[in-house]
């Protein structure tokens, strides 16, 4: 490589953090940032390194952008490792900015690191992390494409305030919503709440009354699984994988298949 091209792609990389400090981060966050793009998932350690910041320093800010749903966190046996979210991400947070991200995103998404061979996991935790998953679906939906729902969704008797802003998102929508839920009062009465949206095709059908219930939410839209934990601790783990969205796809379809329209 040669002086001018290195040159060339520092001057580059300098023109991304001025536009994303524009957007509202910091200079190191920025910075720590888009040196994550680049890592895709890594530890703190080499997150550091990379970008030459201090490694307390560069903790307490990916922990700030963990909680504005930029950089979500995985804990394994040896390390907690952190990945970015896709820039996409952005056009949700600073949608008041959107005209200066759209000039940015195509740059952005080029240095977004995924293994294609491996799915990609990412664990949004806390309320903010849900409504981060629930933006995206929101996102995902205005595409106009479908959304499956499976599971149980008692967690809403906890954060009502998710159902009040799903229910504001999707009403008087044309979103392609269908839903397998638990067979008991509760989600009976979800159903009922939710068709107050009037939306001909978001529907929900209860499982069979024989069935097992869930133990917890589940939803498949595009090539991404999501597995929605509330026992103890609340926290969404999303899974990108084309073949592991699709087999649970045809599993959502066989059950779909033993259930009948509402009466």
């Amino acid at each position: 490589m040669t002086v001018a091209c290195f040159s060339d792609i520092i001057d580059i990389m300098e023109d991304i953090e001025k536009r994303l400090h524009a957007l509202g981060l910091e200079e190191k966050e920025a910075k720590i940032y888009l040196t994550c793009l680049q890592l895709g998932k890594d530890t703190v350690f080499h997150i550091a390194e990379r970008s030459g910041i201090k490694r307390t320093t560069v903790y307490f800010i990916l922990k700030s952008l963990a909680e504005r749903g930029l950089i979500a966190t995985e804990k394994t046996k040896k390390a907690v490792l952190f990945s970015p979210a896709h820039p996409r991400r952005l056009l949700i947070h600073v949608d008041h900015q959107k005209k200066i991200l759209d000039d940015l995103l195509p740059e952005l998404s080029a240095l977004y690191n995924v293994e294609p061979e491996k799915p990609n996991i990412q664990v949004f935790e806390g309320e903010a992390g849900l409504k981060h998953v629930y933006e995206e679906i929101i996102s995902f939906l205005q595409e106009k494409q479908e959304v499956l729902f499976f599971g149980g969704v008692d967690h809403l008797k906890t954060y009502p305030d998710l159902l009040k802003a799903w229910k504001r998102e999707t009403k008087n929508k044309t979103f392609r919503i269908r839903e397998l839920v638990n067979n008991d009062a509760f989600h009976k009465e979800y159903r009922e709440k939710l068709s107050e949206n009037e939306n001909f095709q978001h529907e929900i059908r209860l499982l069979p009354e024989a069935s097992k219930s869930f133990q917890n939410d589940n939803a498949i839209f595009g090539n991404k699984l999501v597995i929605f934990s509330t026992q103890k601790t609340m926290f969404a783990t999303v899974v990108e994988s084309s073949h592991i969205a699709s087999s649970y796809r045809t599993m959502f379809e066989l059950a779909w298949a033993q259930t009948r329209e509402k009466s």
